[in-house]
């Protein structure tokens, strides 16, 4: 491809639920949170670990995953809403970031539709 001189322009999309008086604030009381030390070098690691170990636990053993890694967090946000997307829609999951001591915290969430985990249902 020729160099034309144009610098990419950082792509940036927010999606809200709008309650007229700005964003919708989730109430985040009462949720058990992983916080997660590791970081990766590339997207691929970070997507091995994603699918590995927080998309399996996350609204199993934890409702909600932190990170300062933005690579899991985007990692972790792709495969929920894929699950969801192809069937698997027992769960609303939920994303942003929290901006602490100049760091940026990814937070990851998901909240069960009815049945709870572990209920008895008949469909």
């Amino acid at each position: 491809m020729k160099h034309d001189g144009n610098k990419p322009v950082p792509f940036f999309e927010l999606v809200t639920q709008n309650t007229g008086n700005g964003l919708k604030q989730h109430d985040l009381s009462g949720l058990i949170w992983h916080d997660e030390e590791m970081t990766f070098d590339s997207m691929y690691e970070a997507q091995v670990w994603a699918l590995d170990e927080p998309y399996n636990k996350l609204g199993w053993e934890y409702d909600g995953y932190r990170t300062a890694d933005p690579k899991i967090a985007g990692a972790l946000v792709w495969e929920l809403m894929k699950a969801k997307t192809v069937g698997d829609g027992r769960r609303e999951v939920f994303a942003d970031e929290q901006h602490v001591d100049k760091t940026t915290i990814y937070r990851v969430w998901v909240k069960w539709t009815r049945p709870e985990p572990g209920a008895l249902h008949s469909d």
